[in-house]
């Protein structure tokens, strides 16, 4: 959703603490912080991080999508009718832009029966900014807990790849794949792509026991302990 922060009034707003306000390009990335009320009387506290129509635009182009259709979001007729006190001052004002977005054919066809079926990194925009919250808790931003039964799997899925002469090659090439159901590893590596792809652009992965591959220097634990990210992500 795209706010507009310069809508002030007692359903909702957003505090602009920089420029003046007519200010747009210049607020780009800042935090703004706000407030919207329910329809039960409730004030809610929010924020949000502002960007431009070009940056939604440039994003959706950059992660290879195709654009199909741009809404602006507003009050209609029968909010108004429902509930006219509460809407009566946001009426005629463009609360959201909605993005109805394809994936082309040929990204869908790529990534078809493979681990990370439903998004791919091939799409990570090549500029990434982030926010100044991400940079005051990198800890909270960055950091991925592999789940108790996702690090079991995925131990589980490097063994497999090394006792069956699966390298990490053919794990980018494509030339080989998993046969085996890790389900809560397929859901942990969904977890992860979203968070590169639509977040962060960067995970630091923990909780990992290294150990399990092996005693210390052994060959099994030096190639077991590179398949993982590829098992993850490519």
């Amino acid at each position: 959703t795209h706010k507009n922060p310069r809508i002030d009034g007692e359903i909702f707003g957003f505090n602009q603490t920089t420029g003046d306000k007519s200010s747009y390009f210049s607020l780009r990335d800042q935090q703004l912080e706000g407030h919207i009320s329910t329809i039960n009387g409730d004030s809610l506290k929010v924020r949000m991080f502002f960007k431009t129509f070009d940056d939604y635009i440039e994003t959706a182009r950059a992660a290879g999508f195709e654009i199909v259709q741009v809404k602006e979001a507003r009050v209609q007729p029968e909010h108004l009718s429902v509930k006219k006190d509460f809407f009566e001052s946001l009426n005629d004002k463009p609360l959201h832009l909605v993005f109805k977005l394809r994936k082309p054919q040929s990204m869908q066809s790529n990534n078809k029966g493979s681990l990370h079926a439903a998004n791919t990194l091939n799409t990570l925009p090549k500029r990434l900014n982030w926010p100044k919250v991400a940079m005051r808790n990198p800890a909270n931003a960055f950091q991925l807990v592999i789940p108790d039964e996702a690090e079991r799997e995925l131990t589980e899925a490097a063994i497999h790849c090394y006792e069956n002469g699966i390298s990490v090659n053919d794990l980018q090439d494509g030339t080989a794949s998993l046969s085996q159901d890790f389900v809560s590893l397929r859901v942990f590596a969904h977890d992860c792509r979203m968070a590169l792809l639509h977040e962060t652009g960067l995970v630091l992965l923990k909780g990992l026991d290294l150990g399990a591959f092996g005693v210390a220097e052994s060959e099994r634990l030096v190639v077991c302990s590179r398949l993982p990210p590829h098992i993850l992500f490519v």
